[in-house]
Order: structure tokens, then C-alpha cells, then sequence
């Protein structure tokens, strides 16, 4: 499970299901850097079984070479 913030009712959940997390946090936790763009698409269904798979593509490149 990864996720650029962790709402509290989100870790709540992890610590109640999951045995011995990994937290890691890069700077100050709850902080947005100013390096970092966010932006808002919105797309229909559809459209996002695409992005989805063309991110998880882009994420993990292993699974294109898997048969």
C-alpha cells in the first residue's frame, strides 16, 4: 500500500489488517514540497480503466515483458 498521505481513518485501517506496516516519510509529514505539480483530470469510466492500466504500466515495466 503506498499513498502521498495517510488520512488517519486510512491508518487506522492499515495498523487494524496489516501486520508490521512500513511508514516511510520524506519530509515533513503532511506537507506538500513546492516541487511537485498536482492536478485534477476528470474522466469517465471508461477513460479510466486506461489510465489506470497506463499508470500501472508506467509504475511496474516488469509486467510488459510478462507472458
Amino acid at each position: 500500500m503506498f499513498s502521498a498521505t495517510m488520512p488517519p481513518a486510512v491508518e487506522r485501517l492499515a495498523k487494524k489488517y496489516l501486520r508490521r506496516p512500513a511508514v516511510v516519510t520524506i519530509g515533513v509529514a503532511g506537507q506538500a514540497v513546492d516541487t511537485v505539480d498536482q492536478r485534477v483530470e476528470m474522466i469517465n469510466s471508461e477513460e479510466k480503466k486506461k489510465c489506470v492500466s497506463l499508470l500501472s504500466l508506467s509504475l511496474f515495466p516488469a509486467r510488459r515483458t510478462r507472458h
